[in-house]
């Protein structure tokens, strides 16, 4: 399977809201405001007994310790590489699939970083081997992939094995989602036969549609790690986040708060000759989707994708500190970068940077519990969303809060916090990491936030 088959499938799913509430009601108690709109929804009341997240080998904790790990996951990573991106801030890569496992890991143990390798069974293809049987063909694979993953089980690079590619793609051929997931119950039986150490999961799409439900709970139910990707800036889709947002709370609520999740955000753009309409985001609307998704419960990144030959042989247009027009050994029907792509792409790359330091200072925050001091949220001005701003409070062991905020709309707004007792020493933190004093009125204090902007706040 190459990258041109998943990139087909990613973009053949039509997204569309679906509703589902996962926040509890926080009563005002006092009088509305008519200037203030109150947003009953807006704190993410997740992860208060624990947060689920690994070590860096991908074992499962809910406490913060020293070996707790946040992934900022490089996807589609060629040879000579890491170095680079390990500079960038990334600890983590899923190499180019075509990549076998033993000549990925020597670079891996060279630079230290954490590898997810992609590991994918076929299902029967009938039109072309009618006779194909699908229990056979799927055990072979299973017996192969099964022996290269015992030889690196105890590997320190492994971070953990990703075995399905958006599994709820197969509603578009219904008849073989029963023979994927069989398979992908079969194959995580097999890898923890011999590895006891490293999670398996799939990576899936975000819910397209409600009746794709019931495939979708199943498929993103079973891994040790909830992974879904989420690509949300399209032609008509460009000023909200509230479908996003509302994903990774439904992989939050499917796995009780129990599992990790990670979150694929949309660093990328695809060819025009795809004739599909997924454009490289902004700066600031990749920082929003990364913030989005922590806010409602994702604890690792992956950034799809790397600008290179493999991504664009897929006709995909990535991140990268120097992209090109076009790679060496360039196919004829590769993609190739105008000015303004590579333009877009380095600027992307660059906030993909910024954000791996902020991440990374951010780690024991993310990784920390969720407070329980109840506290309010107003908004004024008018809004695409019906809740424009979506926060996560969190504390430390040494009495610190800090509120991480988004608006997950494309509109600037005021927003209104107000807090169980007065905040001491409020300030905000900006993403280099420079402070900022806040002046509070009682317990409350107010914020003009641009259109998906972020804000954290902290304080006592």
């Amino acid at each position: 399977m190459d990258m041109r088959r998943i990139t087909a499938r990613k973009m053949n799913l039509r997204v569309i809201p679906v509703a589902l509430s996962l926040v509890a009601q926080l009563s005002c108690g006092k009088a509305a405001d008519l200037t203030f709109r109150e947003l009953p929804d807006a704190p993410q009341l997740i992860y208060q007994k624990g947060v689920p997240h690994t070590d860096a080998s991908g074992r499962i904790q809910y406490a913060l310790t020293s070996h707790s790990f946040f992934p900022r996951c490089a996807y589609e990573t060629v040879p000579g590489s890491l170095a680079g991106l390990k500079d960038a801030g990334f600890n983590c890569f899923k190499p180019w699939y075509g990549l076998a496992l033993a000549l990925a890991l020597p670079e891996a143990h060279q630079t230290g970083m954490q590898m997810l390798k992609e590991m994918l069974l076929s299902v029967c293809d009938f039109s072309a081997n009618p006779a194909c049987n699908p229990d056979a063909n799927a055990a072979a694979q299973i017996a192969a992939y099964t022996s290269q993953i015992a030889s690196a089980a105890s590997d320190p690079s492994i971070l953990g094995w990703y075995i399905e590619e958006e599994p709820t793609g197969c509603i578009n051929a219904p008849s073989t989602c029963r023979e994927r997931f069989t398979n992908y119950v079969n194959f995580r039986a097999a890898i923890k036969s011999v590895d006891a150490i490293h999670p398996s999961f799939d990576l899936d799409i975000a819910l397209p549609y409600a009746s794709a439900l019931s495939i979708w709970n199943e498929m993103n139910s079973t891994g040790d790690i909830a992974v879904n990707d989420d690509y949300p800036f399209h032609s008509g889709n460009e000023n909200s986040l509230e479908n996003s947002a509302n994903n990774t709370s439904r992989l939050v609520a499917l796995n009780h708060q129990q599992k990790p999740v990670w979150i694929t955000v949309q660093a990328f753009a695809l060819a025009a000759a795809t004739g599909m309409s997924w454009k490289m985001p902004t700066a600031a609307q990749l920082r929003a989707e990364v913030f989005a998704a922590i806010v409602h419960g994702a604890t690792g990144i992956i950034y799809f994708a790397m600008d290179n030959w493999a991504s664009r042989n897929a006709q995909v247009l990535g991140i990268s500190a120097a992209p090109l027009a076009s790679y060496p050994n360039h196919g004829s029907g590769d993609a190739v970068a105008k000015s303004s792509d590579i333009a877009s792409s380095r600027a992307l790359w660059n906030e993909a940077v910024s954000l791996n330091a902020e991440l990374q200072r951010l780690q024991s925050v993310i990784l920390s519990p969720t407070a329980t001091p109840v506290y309010r949220v107003a908004v004024k001005n008018r809004a695409i969303s019906s809740t424009p701003i979506r926060s996560l409070l969190k504390t430390s062991a040494e009495g610190v809060y800090t509120l991480l905020v988004v608006n997950i709309d494309n509109v600037p707004l005021t927003a209104r916090f107000t807090l169980a007792t007065p905040p001491l020493g409020l300030h905000s933190i900006d993403a280099a990491g420079s402070e900022h004093p806040i002046v509070s009125y009682g317990n409350s204090f107010t914020d003009s936030i641009e259109g998906f902007g972020i804000r954290i706040y902290q304080f006592r």
